[in-house]
């Protein structure tokens, strides 16, 4: 792969980062970053295929991944206002009215508002853009569907623009939210729903093999003279070999203590694999001990977690996923009601178990289906704590 930046754009970057009293670390390329971003934000329920769409004011950025990488970027030029414009296009002042009438615009289908400067306008734009970048992708991986949707930016269009993507895909389209990888509260996370660059370059600097491309420190092509000086111990050692040569035959009556001296080494030799391989058993074995010692029992912990769930005319269980490292539990889950999560939130938190473990809960972030019985989609993230004065979780795991 091979990307290119002019120079003076990276210096105008430093400069604004030493005028700030900032040192500017890193400069890489947007959809690596997003990369990152979403690869540690679905780390637990990786979709096949899922596609990210960074609504920006002037270039949208739009990227698909396959399998955890990147497969697909392009960035569409659609110009979008910000939330002000939006607010001054229904025709109202700054009161309550203007309110009411962005309310209705954010609610309104793509397909029945009209073009220009309103919100259905540019969700249209967006949509089209989405659907032609899709098609292109679709030429190298024929018939390729979509499992998954995330939408970054902070326009005011967001929200709009998934349940646009939703009823032209029928697949799930949230808002960025990185509280779960960050340990954030949910409104946090729904803070930096435009941050997902930002923070994806930040997320990069624990995987090295995430960002390719750092423009700040950028790879250098290998000259003609270097690769002459790399050559040159080679050219040197075989003229040592010409000089040496007459003293070689001086050394032939040292032969045999020589082949007494290479059959000791090679038995230390083989002694030392043979302690090394033991030491490496032994290591492994305490390894499994320690693993096995460790362990949830995973049966005890669903039961205490369904019999405070609430039945299925209410809620419907879609996935369950286990983290065995980090004690969690992610069920994805559809529900009547839209407070029903909270509800759940509410029983799992206050319950208690007989060895002092609780459970601590996070909800993802909600999706609505329209028509559907079930409506209302999420992630339950549920991870299993321990309130006593013992070590974490002892008493949901095997001693």
């Amino acid at each position: 792969l091979v990307a290119v930046v002019r120079r003076d754009v990276v210096e105008r970057y430093q400069k604004t980062f030493q005028v700030a009293g900032l040192k500017l670390n890193g400069a890489g390329l947007r959809p690596y970053a997003h990369k990152t971003a979403l690869k540690e934000l679905l780390k637990f329920s990786m979709p096949e295929r899922v596609l990210f769409v960074d609504v920006r004011p002037t270039l949208t950025e739009i990227d698909v991944l396959r399998s955890g990488a990147l497969s697909f970027s392009r960035a569409a030029s659609v110009m979008i206002s910000p939330v002000d414009a939006f607010e001054d296009a229904t025709g109202a002042d700054d009161s309550g009215d203007a309110n009411e009438g962005l309310a209705l615009s954010l609610a309104t289908p793509p397909e029945s508002a009209s073009g220009g400067g309103n919100i259905g306008g540019v969700v249209n734009s967006l949509v089209m853009e989405v659907m032609t970048s899709l098609e292109a992708y679709r030429a190298d991986d024929a018939g390729a569907e979509i499992d998954h949707i995330t939408i970054a930016g902070d326009l005011g269009v967001e929200q709009a623009l998934a349940d646009a993507l939703h009823q032209r895909l029928g697949v799930t389209a949230e808002l960025y939210n990185p509280a779960v990888t960050f340990g954030w509260e949910p409104d946090e996370g729904a803070a930096a729903v435009s941050f997902a660059s930002p923070l994806g370059l930040v997320l990069s600097y624990a995987d090295t093999e995430s960002s390719p491309f750092d423009f700040l420190r950028p790879k250098k092509m290998v000259s003609v003279t270097e690769e002459r000086l790399r050559k040159a111990p080679l050219i040197t050692a075989a003229i040592g070999l010409l000089l040496i040569a007459p003293v070689v035959g001086l050394a032939g009556w040292s032969a045999p203590k020589r082949a007494e001296l290479a059959r000791i080494k090679s038995e230390i030799k083989k002694l030392q694999e043979d302690s090394k391989k033991r030491t490496t058993f032994l290591k492994f074995v305490d390894s499994v001990r320690s693993f096995d010692r460790d362990q949830y029992v995973w049966v005890d912990v669903l039961h205490d977690i369904f019999q405070l769930l609430p039945n299925n005319e209410e809620l419907v269980i879609l996935q369950i996923d286990l983290q065995q490292k980090d004690g969690r539990v992610t069920l994805k889950t559809k529900t009547i009601d839209r407070d029903t999560p909270t509800l759940i939130v509410r029983r799992l938190e206050e319950f208690e178990g007989e060895d002092g473990s609780g459970f601590k809960v996070v909800v993802g972030p909600q999706s609505e289906k329209k028509g559907e019985r079930y409506a209302w989609w999420q992630d339950i993230r549920i991870t299993v704590e321990d309130n006593s004065k013992g070590s974490a979780s002892e008493g949901r795991k095997k001693r």
